[in-house]
């Protein structure tokens, strides 16, 4: 059984979930972290898969453990990454 409802999750809990889950630490996201979800979303037109596959494409070339320790690194790529694709 899964802690989360996937259809009545929002697009950008489904993506803080992810990180979150990448991260390795933590349970939530801060209220900062939040607003870079939704900037990336407005990016992508709502798009969340979008986000997710930027996502895991920096996940699996990182050098580091835990790339998503900090999304203020890691936002300038992905928002250069998102304008590419949409």
């Amino acid at each position: 059984m899964s802690f989360l409802d996937l259809n009545n999750i929002s697009k950008s809990e489904l993506i803080a979930q992810y990180i979150i889950d990448h991260r390795q630490q933590g349970l939530y996201l801060n209220n900062q972290e939040y607003k870079v979800i939704e900037k990336w979303l407005s990016l992508t037109d709502q798009d969340a898969d979008k986000i997710l596959l930027v996502l895991s494409q920096i996940h699996s070339s990182s050098t580091s453990p835990r790339p998503f320790l900090s999304l203020k690194k890691i936002e300038t790529q992905v928002t250069k990454e998102l304008e590419h694709i949409t």
